[in-house]
């Protein structure tokens, strides 16, 4: 997550910068994102937890 929000960080300067939207715009922008995709992460630490397991009792 340190990783994600040192790269939101970046992306959000840009889209001020060199796309010109307001920073409220570019908040709303990166909630949205982050929303998504973090919920995918988590399942994908779930399913490598379950291989784990799997592989534990084989």
């Amino acid at each position: 997550m340190l990783i994600q929000a040192t790269v939101a960080t970046f992306f959000s300067i840009f889209m001020t910068d060199t796309v010109l939207i307001p920073a409220a715009s570019a908040s709303v922008i990166m909630l949205i994102v982050c929303l998504i995709f973090n919920p995918i992460e988590l399942h994908r630490q779930e399913i490598n937890e379950m291989k784990e397991k799997m592989h534990a009792i084989e």
